[in-house]
């Protein structure tokens, strides 16, 4: 165990270029007041592959909600006043606001449907999740993939909108590369991994 978690750490001290600067592309915001309870419902909605990004209610601002689709206030009891503006502000702008906690089901649909379309399509098993980040200053997408299974996954396939001049991916589980050559589109590359062990990062070069 504890030489897994040092290869981590080696992995992510010697790629901080992927992360530094990064921010998330999750078109979804759940508001958290500060008990941060509803852990378990996240973890659910995660599962589901709903993305979305957890921000405290008392860093809620109109210029913060400005990047999201969605905001959702799931278990939030208490919200400042200057937050409820702003969340209000966003509704105004045309924003869609959840609230009502319906079977775990009915509300990963419900904030999908609310979240647009999404930039990758993954074919993989349900115990694999994504997250995409970007890093503006340096044109990159970072698309993360992480294997919650207790066994690697083959084969995974996805698909990530966008226009890109260059693909590759790194994993601190070993040597990774793609099964084929990433298929570069006009709108969107495609590109195949013959083994997901744990964690891979995809690093994408925007034109």
């Amino acid at each position: 165990t504890w030489d897994a978690i040092g290869k981590y750490n080696q992995f992510f001290n010697d790629r901080q270029d992927l992360y530094v600067g990064a921010r998330s592309r999750a078109p979804l915001a759940v508001i958290l007041d500060d008990r941060s309870e509803g852990v378990p419902l996240l973890d659910g909605l995660a599962a589901r592959r709903v993305r979305f990004e957890a921000i405290y209610e008392r860093d809620v601002t109109p210029e913060a909600l400005g990047r999201f689709q969605a905001v959702a206030m799931l278990t939030a009891r208490s919200v400042r006043p200057s937050a409820l503006s702003a969340i209000d502000g966003f509704v105004r702008n045309g924003g869609h606001l959840i609230k009502q906690v319906s079977p775990i089901d009915d509300l990963a649909r419900l904030l999908l449907e609310s979240s647009g379309d999404a930039p990758v399509r993954l074919e993989a098993p349900d115990g694999v999740l994504y997250n995409v980040t970007e890093q503006p200053d340096k044109k990159r997408t970072l698309v993360h993939l992480l294997n919650y299974a207790l066994d690697p996954v083959d084969n995974v396939r996805l698909k990530v909108n966008g226009s890109y001049r260059a693909a590759r991916i790194v994993s601190p589980d070993g040597a990774a590369s793609f099964s084929a050559a990433p298929s570069i589109g006009a709108g969107a590359v495609d590109l195949k991994i013959p083994r997901l062990s744990i964690y891979s990062v995809i690093v994408l070069d925007r034109k």
